[in-house]
């Protein structure tokens, strides 16, 4: 006769456990390979200019409104400027004048805008970084700003074919830059940047407009006693051993013309090294995070090489020594400016040069970004809503790419938003899964 023994109370609570779970894990397998788990989401992020959201954030009420229309509508998380192009703060400052008053709208005070942001932001799940204009100072149209308010002397002096001209009497300028060769500009920066990050929990720091305007700035004395440090030597004839024009305007390189893009690609370069430091020992958990227009071609024009050292677009600078002031690995995240109408490549009109082509839609400069910035490098793709004021169909396709592309998508701007009346589109669009 056979006796079979039962399993005793204690084998049977051993055994079976280690069944189940051997069952749940099996399962899970599947579940993976069949796609039934769902991947994290992808951060959806909603940017908040400070000038163009002026009427819309002047109290607590206001702000907690549009935090909680982000959170429904599908959003993870905000941009905050407390730093606009006019060179003030959006909060209570000892390092930087605070912006109470933009084109007659008066701010009653009273309360800290940058901590209701986090603060609600928080509450709502969401993450919130702020966002600084470094190298900006003024609004020329408005005359408003630092150089308008006693830092003329802060400004970019453009060698243009009329002369050396100050960057507020620019004809077609918009934004008065600063000099971001003067160390009184940028510790003035590091001021500002080391206040948000000391006494705001954000999530992450976003450093925009990190570059000249154009290859025209800076010819200033400060630039000129910043350049002859870097050269061990005087300049013998300024600005024209940098360049000079034709009488036809047609500007033409000096002899240190190389030194000169080497120079300000420095000048850059060592500013960003310095603010990372900075974010790192005062908040390490902080993100630094740069904001730039996608269109890597043209970025000699604006001396910030925004690249990795590692990438093969460092074609487009005069030679391979330009890879030692490639700002791209000092940054946590790059949101990137996908700020086209043309969705891919095939909708570009034709007639561009070519290393421009491939650039001037979403999805090309989405994939352009992967080769300059690296494969695993994180970059947000930013869609200007403007741009599809009169085609909202394709601000789906737009997100979609972005999402399926890069690692997330950003949103500009909250007033459009607003004004186009886009909570519920985009709510369905980010319902969509790439």
């Amino acid at each position: 006769m056979i006796v079979v023994k039962r399993a005793t109370r204690e084998e049977e609570i051993s055994v079976f456990p280690r069944r189940w779970l051997s069952l749940f894990a099996a399962l899970g397998v599947v579940l993976v390979a069949v796609g039934c788990v769902r991947k994290p989401t992808k951060p959806r992020w909603l940017w908040v200019d400070a000038l163009a959201n002026w009427e819309s954030i002047v109290s607590p009420g206001d702000i907690d409104q549009l935090v909680r229309k982000a959170k429904k509508a599908g959003f993870t998380g905000l941009v905050v400027d407390v730093k606009p192009v006019t060179g003030h703060v959006m909060y209570p400052s000892r390092a930087g004048t605070r912006l109470t008053e933009w084109k007659g709208a008066v701010s009653p005070g009273g309360f800290d805008y940058l901590d209701s942001f986090v603060r609600m932001g928080h509450e709502n799940g969401l993450q919130v970084y702020a966002s600084l204009n470094v190298f900006a100072g003024g609004l020329r149209r408005f005359q408003k700003g630092l150089v308008y308010e006693g830092h003329r002397d802060w400004q970019c002096l453009a060698n243009t074919a009329d002369g050396l001209i100050p960057s507020m009497d620019l004809p077609h300028a918009e934004s008065v830059f600063l000099q971001p060769s003067r160390r009184a500009v940028q510790e003035y920066n590091l001021s500002i940047l080391d206040e948000v990050v000391r006494h705001y929990p954000v999530d992450g720091v976003v450093l925009d407009r990190v570059y000249y305007p154009d290859l025209s700035c800076d010819f200033s004395d400060a630039a000129r006693d910043a350049f002859e440090r870097f050269l061990g030597h005087p300049v013998r004839d300024w600005p024209n051993d940098v360049y000079s024009y034709r009488q036809n305007g047609q500007r033409v390189p000096g002899p240190l013309f190389r030194d000169w893009l080497y120079f300000r690609s420095k000048v850059l370069y060592d500013f960003v090294a310095e603010a990372r430091t900075l974010v790192k020992q005062v908040r390490p958990r902080t993100q630094f995070c740069l904001y730039v227009g996608a269109w890597y071609p043209q970025a000699t024009d604006a001396g910030l090489n925004w690249a990795s050292k590692t990438s093969p677009l460092i074609r487009f600078w005069p030679d391979s020594l330009f890879r030692d002031v490639a700002v791209g690995d000092l940054f946590d995240a790059v949101f990137a400016g996908l700020l086209y109408e043309a969705l891919v490549p095939e909708e570009v009109p034709k007639g561009l040069p070519q290393p421009w082509a491939g650039w001037y839609s979403v999805a090309g400069a989405a994939d352009s970004m992967r080769v300059a910035l690296g494969a695993n490098a994180r970059v947000f793709g930013v869609l200007l809503l403007s741009r599809y004021a009169k085609d909202l169909g394709k601000l789906c396709q737009a997100s979609q790419l972005c999402l399926e592309r890069l690692s997330g998508v950003a949103m500009l701007d909250a007033a459009y938003v607003e004004r186009l009346g886009l909570w519920g589109r985009l709510r369905s669009c980010f319902s969509r899964r790439p």
